[in-house]
């Protein structure tokens, strides 16, 4: 009488490997994919990747609104391209105190992913979102109508014809060239008093606004003025971080 083959399940040292030997192998296994997760630094190509995206779209957008004004002879109002327009778009007011402060401004966000955004057919099929949207997002601001205050300044003082704009983008990776190339480093460029951004396109008669105040995180946890650009505040010995603003900074 033949006897049936045993089916229990073999040994490691049955198959040819001791436990001793799989260790091994798996601990090179883990060493390798640290090595490999190091080298590549997925999140630092991830971030690469989105601020890419945010460039080509600027870019693209930037060339859309031009198209509009050749057609128009006017850039679009807040509502003409912000999704969270209405209620009225934030007002931006200039140094001083109370009813001295002159409206400069008007800023918004765009995201075409919002159901709220416009359409700005013919010039483009759907505006662009950030890719890390809401937690960033793509600000626009346009010159307010002139003449007004803090003061006297109504619930919508828009301009009906904007001649420039400005676009900021939150970049993810704070190594791109592009940062220190446009003076936004510590996301040094934006609206007043936050700033907060790194990146940005205008119209051709306009320049991104900038911090001329940056702050350092001292050695003595303090929030000292250091002076009025990234590299002067770079080189002090008691500077632990650098930071855009007073208010960003007494975040920390």
């Amino acid at each position: 009488m033949k006897m049936k083959k045993s089916l229990a399940p073999r040994s490691f040292s049955e198959v040819g490997f001791t436990l001793m030997e799989i260790l091994i192998i798996v601990s090179i296994l883990i060493l390798i994919a640290i090595v490999v997760l190091i080298t590549i630094n997925p999140w630092a190509q991830i971030n690469k990747a989105w601020d890419s995206k945010r460039k080509t779209e600027l870019t693209q957008l930037n060339k859309a609104l031009e198209d509009y004004y050749n057609d128009k002879g006017c850039y679009p109002k807040p509502e003409d391209i912000c999704y969270d327009v209405p209620p009225p778009p934030t007002n931006v007011y200039g140094p001083g105190a109370g009813c001295s402060k002159l409206l400069e401004s008007q800023a918004c966000h765009i995201c075409g992913n919002e159901s709220n955004s416009p359409s700005f057919s013919p010039y483009l099929s759907k505006f662009p979102c950030d890719p890390q949207h809401k937690q960033k997002q793509y600000l626009y601001e346009v010159a307010a109508a002139p003449g007004f205050t803090f003061c006297t300044t109504p619930e919508d003082a828009t301009n009906s014809c904007p001649q420039s704009y400005r676009i900021y983008s939150d970049l993810s990776n704070q190594s791109d060239l592009a940062i220190e190339e446009l003076g936004c480093q510590a996301g040094g460029c934006g609206i007043s008093p936050n700033y907060g951004y790194e990146f940005g396109v205008t119209s051709p008669n306009e320049k991104l606004k900038k911090t001329s105040s940056y702050y350092c995180y001292t050695t003595s946890r303090t929030c000292d003025n250091c002076g009025a650009t990234y590299e002067i505040c770079e080189v002090k010995p008691s500077c632990v971080e650098i930071y855009s603003s007073k208010e960003n900074c007494y975040l920390r």
